[in-house]
């Protein structure tokens, strides 16, 4: 008797474990399986992505950068869009709110990299008229009908606002202006 009751317990262990090694590799496979996503999760994945492209595009110091950061982003193959294919992971009941997400997102990213680009623009404009002995204060000033400079100021460039055309020009110092 008491060698069946061994095999007994030997094949109730032997049970228990199977039973058990199954039911563990079916919740990792549910637990992997995207009909199981919530919505936040969804929306967790999305901050995640828009926090990781407003660090990259503060820190990019190039439009060349900026450029990179928008294909890696908002592309069609970018991560965002990408994301958006996620959708139909969610409940039906909470893809129209997350839809609205991502095109939230969307347009935020957008707005801070048009912005970035006119920072980085206005950058480079500035480094470009703050030559080497020239001095940092720019003042608009019309151009003369004969083309001349005025005494004591030089032209740097041009601009264009809507119908009036207006030269930048430059305080040149008293000693430096051309005798005429």
């Amino acid at each position: 008797m008491p060698v069946e009751l061994l095999i007994l317990l030997a094949t109730w262990i032997v049970g228990y474990s199977l039973i058990a090694s199954l039911l563990l590799a079916e919740y990792r496979a549910l637990s992997d399986d995207s009909r199981f996503r919530t919505y936040a999760w969804f929306i967790e994945a999305l901050q995640d992505l828009k926090d990781d492209a407003l660090y990259q595009i503060e820190v990019a110091d190039t439009i060349e950068i900026l450029d990179q950061v928008r294909e890696k982003y908002l592309k069609i193959n970018g991560s965002i869009r990408m994301h958006k294919k996620k959708l139909s992971d969610i409940p039906a009941e909470d893809r129209p709110v997350a839809g609205g997400k991502i095109y939230q997102t969307l347009e935020i990213l957008r707005a801070s990299m048009e912005l970035k680009r006119q920072a980085i623009k206005l950058a480079l404009r500035n480094a470009q008229t703050n030559r080497p002995g020239t001095s940092s204060e720019a003042v608009f000033a019309p151009l003369k009908k004969d083309g001349r400079q005025k005494d004591g100021i030089r032209p740097l460039g041009e601009k264009t606002e809507g119908l009036n055309r207006k030269v930048i020009f430059d305080k040149v110092p008293k000693d430096n202006v051309p005798a005429e």
